[in-house]
């Protein structure tokens, strides 16, 4: 999502939302895709703290996205499928 009140003064955010229990996660990025390190430890962290082994990812299909899901999915421990619509 974006912050913002116009394409000239937006701010990207990421929010994931767990299904089961309604935790929401939500943390500015300073752009859109998986270049941010702390980002990706930051996803991890809170889908580790839902406890969960194993996890479906759901997304757009927008590229961005996809390689923030990817990334998320190679240092996540348990077991994660990808969906994106």
């Amino acid at each position: 999502m974006f912050l913002g009140k116009d394409d000239e003064e937006t701010s990207p955010a990421l929010v994931m939302i767990d299904n089961r229990s309604g935790a929401v996660f939500a943390t500015w990025v300073p752009n859109k895709g998986a270049s941010a390190e702390w980002v990706m430890r930051r996803v991890v962290m809170f889908l580790n703290s839902l406890g969960y082994k194993e996890v479906i990812l759901k997304s757009d299909n927008e590229p961005s996205i996809i390689a923030v899901q990817n990334e998320v999915k190679i240092r996540f421990e348990g077991k994660m499928i990808l969906e994106n619509n």
